[in-house]
């Protein structure tokens, strides 16, 4: 556009020019005019090559222009990849950090969860332990365990009355399924349950005794056994005694109840609750001297602290 512009600026000076050529000039001879014309044709020539030349450097230059514009485009483009490509690489190690952190949160939560199971693991054996210690710091004697004991005082209906207390001593020792053993005369307190001297019912002395307390290790424990009862009855035998009863354990007794392990003979007294033992002493009271043997049986299962 620019030498368009410039092209014709040349050609109103040439206009210019020749409209000022003075009247003699026009005088001049051909050879000169055309000289002139040649001339001017000449530069006609020169005007429109340039006019080509300012074309096709006007054409070039779009083309730069153009080239330019699609360099930059691709520049644009390219730096437009890159930081799409960055932020797809961006996101792509957020997303391998958040699986990370979920696998690594995974692992915490299933650790935490082992660690729980262990803890309660650990406090179950713990438990069981305590439970076993408490066990083992524990004995039991069963119920149903027979105590055979020897009497420690005299008792008599015609000298004791209900409620008195009486000592005695096992006589047998008490094995158990641990292994521990209760041994012989460990000592053991009884009751006169019920007293009843001769004469006062229908004349027959009347007795009845249970075990109340065991001592074990230095310490009493309280215990509660079958009760056995004792009635006097006159015979024709003036000198025997008859012992028995559903459960009892029947013995005949010689001579006068005294002497060693009662009446001289190792009787045992024995019977379950409501048993009736029935025992001749001269027909009159009952006497049942020191070591006198008794069988009485728990009610109860007896826990010693060990």
């Amino acid at each position: 556009m620019k030498y368009k512009i410039f092209l014709l600026i040349l050609v109103f000076l040439f206009s210019v020019s020749c409209s000022k050529v003075a009247p003699k000039e026009e005088q001049n001879t051909s050879q000169q005019n055309n000289a002139q014309v040649a001339e001017v044709e000449k530069q006609k020539n020169e005007l429109e090559e340039k006019k080509k030349q300012l074309e096709a450097q006007e054409e070039e230059l779009k083309k730069k222009e153009m080239e330019l514009e699609m360099q930059q485009k691709e520049a644009k483009l390219k730096t437009e990849l890159e930081r799409i490509k960055a932020e797809k690489a961006r996101l792509e190690a957020e997303r391998k950090k958040l699986e990370s952190e979920k696998r690594e949160a995974a692992n915490v939560k299933k650790a935490e969860k082992e660690e729980a199971k262990r803890k309660e693991k650990l406090e179950v054996e713990e438990q069981k332990k305590k439970e076993k210690a408490k066990r083992e710091r524990k004995i039991v004697v069963p119920e149903g365990t027979n105590l055979i004991v020897s009497l420690m005082d005299r008792l008599s209906t015609a000298e004791n009355e209900a409620g008195d207390r009486f000592k005695a001593v096992l006589d047998k020792s008490i094995k158990l399924k641990n292994g521990y053993k209760i041994p012989v005369k460990t000592p053991v307190v009884g009751k006169i349950v019920r007293c009843v001297p001769s004469g006062k019912v229908s004349g027959v002395a009347q007795m009845s005794v249970r075990l109340t307390k065991i001592k074990i290790r230095g310490k009493w424990y309280e215990i509660r056994t079958n009760t056995i009862r004792m009635n006097a009855k006159k015979t024709t035998k003036k000198d025997a005694a008859i012992i028995g009863g559903s459960s009892a354990l029947g013995a005949i007794i010689g001579g006068i109840v005294g002497g060693k392990k009662g009446a001289g003979l190792g009787a045992l007294i024995a019977g379950g609750t409501g048993t009736a033992v029935v025992l001749n002493t001269k027909g009159k009271e009952i006497e049942l001297p020191v070591e006198t043997e008794f069988k009485f049986e728990l009610r109860d299962d007896l826990v010693i602290k060990k």
